[in-house]
């Protein structure tokens, strides 16, 4: 993992060293926000001299966790069948099998899940 971060490290500092030179702000450093920009932003502001800085992206809400676990469907996963598109048809047949039965099936072993799965409609194949 430390290679894998030394090279991002390198090629980011590559990028930036690049942007210097093409918009002749050698002395534009970016601000330390700018570490979880894309290179679009990085050009951006350079291109504008520093003036145009890239609105912070909210982080991704964490779905709530109940204070108990109900056995039963889990509700974040009925939350995203509902909204991804192509899972939709796949919330009645998940919802007839609890998150607390799909992990003693896949403890008994795969093929014990899947089976069960299957006998609700659920072709994993498909995917």
């Amino acid at each position: 993992m430390e290679a894998a971060i030394t090279q991002y490290q390198q090629a980011r500092a590559a990028l930036v060293d690049a942007l210097q030179l093409e918009y002749f702000c050698d002395d534009l450093e970016p601000p330390p926000a700018a570490l979880g920009w894309d290179a679009d932003a990085l050009v951006t502001f350079y291109k504008s001299g520093g003036t145009d800085v890239p609105t912070p992206v909210a982080p991704l809400a964490t779905p709530a966790v109940p204070a108990e676990v109900v056995d039963g469907p889990d509700p974040a996963l009925m939350q995203f069948l509902d909204e991804t598109d192509g899972f939709a048809h796949l919330r009645s047949a998940l919802s007839a099998i609890s998150w607390d039965e799909c992990e003693s099936l896949y403890q008994e072993g795969r093929p014990k899940l899947l089976s069960r799965l299957g006998k609700l409609g659920v072709g994993l194949s498909e995917y």
